[in-house]
């Protein structure tokens, strides 16, 4: 018997720039075959199949984009609800906070804990392999590297 482990989202690190990580992104969530990179579309659909409606594959960077990770499913909604979170929190503050002094420290102390939040998320969520782009035979390919622990 064949049991497939249940994913609900994935935090992949990708080994390259964050337009690389964005193209991968397009391809996933394209529903429109891409003939020039088909072979890259099908590995992103593939490693990215739990990509939902509400939780498409998204790019994130951390480290001042030193690092780079695409997220999908369950993972790709709550970054993006807790970014949304935060977006809705400042817009209520920029209403009622009439002082600029005590909006700028609101404004640092949501975007500290927003981005704590977010780390953790990959912290505790992401693969234990990274992806790449590169030529294998002519033809471009998503490849997996595992991550030395």
């Amino acid at each position: 018997m064949n049991v497939q482990p249940i994913s609900f989202g994935k935090v992949i690190r990708v080994n390259g720039t964050k337009s690389t990580a964005q193209n991968i992104l397009a391809l996933a969530n394209s529903d429109v075959t891409n003939k020039a990179h088909q072979s890259v579309q099908r590995d992103a659909k593939k490693i990215f199949s739990d990509r939902t409606k509400n939780g498409p594959v998204r790019v994130l960077t951390l480290n001042k984009g030193k690092e780079v990770f695409l997220l999908s499913g369950k993972e790709s909604e709550i970054a993006a609800d807790t970014v949304k979170g935060a977006r809705k929190d400042i817009g209520v503050a920029k209403i009622f906070m009439t002082k600029k002094e005590q909006f700028q420290n609101f404004l640092r102390k949501v975007t500290k804990q927003t981005n704590d939040e977010i780390s953790y998320l990959v912290k505790t969520r992401k693969a234990p392999y990274s992806i790449e782009v590169i030529e294998h035979r002519g033809q471009h390919r998503i490849h997996k590297v595992n991550i030395q622990k």
